[in-house]
Order: structure tokens, then sequence, then C-alpha cells
């Protein structure tokens, strides 16, 4: 899908759509090598409220890109803001129920991976949806 769509945009091929891609990855690696900075200064929510608000601006800034290097950097900013979310959520569920705690970790994990399976599905098909914003 981001081989199309990134070529339908004259924006690049697979070698530009897997720098891309790699951005999200980039993003997590940033967010792991700095967390010990923020964690005594931002409590648990304003890590989710950041996240959230970090890897919404980049994904909807993906919106309006002109070039590849900048979706990679937006989608790296995604990564990052996954980065915070997931972690606080996973740090939630180890604690969620102490007696049951791998069937906690393996919910989560289900839920986690249902979500990676059904994404390019719906969006397979939202892409065959006429589209608003244009």
């Amino acid at each position: 899908m981001l081989f199309r769509s990134l070529e339908s945009h004259h924006l690049g091929g697979p070698k530009e759509a897997g720098m891309v891609i790699a951005g999200l990855g980039v993003g997590g690696i940033i967010f792991s090598l700095i967390l010990t900075w923020p964690m005594p200064h931002v409590k648990r929510s304003g890590l989710l409220a950041w996240g959230g608000g970090l890897g919404a601006a980049g994904l909807l800034a993906c919106l309006i890109v002109p070039q590849w290097p900048l979706f990679f950097a937006l989608i790296t900013l995604l990564g990052f803001g996954f980065g915070m979310l997931h972690n606080t959520i996973q740090t939630e569920v180890s604690s969620l129920a102490p007696q049951a705690r791998a069937a906690a970790f393996s919910a989560h994990a289900f839920c986690f991976f249902l979500g990676q399976a059904l994404g390019p599905i719906i969006f397979g098909l939202g892409l065959h949806l006429p589209a608003i914003l244009v």
C-alpha cells in the first residue's frame, strides 16, 4: 500500500517506502534511548497524552507531505509517540492482575496483533471509499 501511495504521488519507490516504514522503529528506538529523561518529570497520564498527541500530529501531517524524507521524519515522530503510548500501557498491564500477569500480557499481545492484522484490511477497504478531504 505505502509503495503504491508513494509511487502514485511520484514520491519514490520500494526503497523509499522501506525507509519510511523503518521510521516507525527508529522513533521507538529514540524513545527507548531517552526514556530515563522524562520519567522523573512526567506522570503516566502525561506520557499517554504526549504520546497520543505526537502520534496523531505525525499521522495527520502525513496527509500533506510533499517529499518522502519529510514523510520519514513524520513517521519517526509517530513511532516516538507510539513508543510512549505502548510502553505506558505495557507497564499498566504488568500490574493489572498480579495473580494473572501472564493472562494480562497474553490479552494485551492478542489485541495488539489483532489490530496489526486488521489494520491493513480496513485501510485497504478505506482506499475504495470516495475521498472526503480532497
